[in-house]
């Protein structure tokens, strides 16, 4: 029987993250995943009407691009395997009963503000200022979501 180092339960991108970077460090790993796939969030399936896929859970991996994982190329996933993350001009869209559309747009928040806007100025002013706002947070907290944890009063005061 093959002893492991660890083992990681999930093949989902999290998983298929820490376990490359564990064997990297000379961990003997062992992957486990309870479905006929990997990927996770990263996974595009047909589902449906045969010829269409669809992003079966993430539709945008944000969060990822500014990581060391991909900003420094940590595990030569741009570099030896070809990763590029493509970002089309319309991200996301909703068809409603009555066949109107509201689409979601990348980058920036004109486009999605003028499309909220055919449905609801208000709901279209209110993302206006939601999207500063996060805008502004997410600037402050993107460093540390790849260090580690600071404590939980220094990041509140941060915050005020």
């Amino acid at each position: 029987m093959a002893e492991y180092d660890v083992v990681v339960v999930g093949a989902g991108t999290n998983g298929l993250i820490a376990a490359a970077y564990l064997a990297k460090a000379g961990l003997n790993v062992c992957l486990v995943e309870k479905q006929p796939f990997v990927g996770g969030g990263a996974l595009t399936r047909e589902i449906g009407s045969p010829g269409f896929k669809h992003d079966v859970t993430s539709i945008g991996h944000l969060l990822i691009q500014p990581n060391p994982l991909i900003k420094n190329d940590e595990l030569g996933l741009v570099s030896k395997y070809r990763l590029k993350y493509i970002f089309p001009e319309v991200c996301t869209t909703v068809i409603f009963p009555d066949d109107r559309q509201l689409s979601l747009y990348y980058p920036g928040v004109d486009k999605t503000c003028a499309a909220i806007e055919e449905f609801s100025k208000k709901d279209a002013e209110a993302y206006q200022k939601f999207y500063e706002w996060s805008s502004t947070i997410l600037e402050m907290l993107l460093p540390f979501l790849y260090s580690p944890p600071i404590p939980f009063g220094t990041l509140a005061s941060m915050l005020e």
